[in-house]
């Protein structure tokens, strides 16, 4: 793969149905993960201490009686299941962000692959498909160009 300092051009700004295909195996490549990887699996592992925890912590508040220490249960409760929450929302949110890009691209090269079929999109690029935005010749306009001494 390319260097992270390079520029993917869109997939949708593509000149050809060659060059979309580039373009999207890349962006596709960047929402692959399906199922769980490694980091989300670890996120939802360490969620499920504070949700541990949380359970301790509300049935301690369910059976425990006295002036302060229930509030103080009470409390430790709510923050452990609040950041129970949050920690397992994260890795769900990302998820579905990934779900929906993949679904996106997807129903996109299907427009391009019937937009390509009826001849609206030539089948290939002169000079080969641009993926990456500095293999776009930058053409410098003659009244900028640097003069060359005689």
């Amino acid at each position: 793969m390319a260097d992270h300092e390079q520029e993917l051009l869109r997939p949708e700004d593509a000149t050809s149905w060659e060059e979309f295909q580039e373009r999207w195996v890349i962006e596709r490549a960047r929402y692959r993960v399906a199922g769980r990887s490694w980091r989300d699996t670890a996120r939802i592992l360490l969620s499920v201490i504070p949700g541990l925890a949380a359970v301790v912590f509300w049935v301690a508040f369910a059976v425990t009686t006295g002036p302060v220490l229930p509030w103080l249960l009470l409390a430790a409760a709510l923050a452990c299941t609040a950041l129970f929450g949050w920690a397992l929302g994260v890795v769900l949110r990302q998820r579905w962000h990934r779900a929906r890009k993949r679904r996106e691209l997807d129903q996109l090269r299907d427009q391009w692959h019937a937009r390509s079929e009826h001849g609206e999109v030539p089948p290939t690029t002169p000079g080969g498909p641009k993926v990456w935005r500095d293999e776009i010749p930058v053409e410098v306009p003659e009244d900028k160009q640097p003069s060359l001494p005689e």
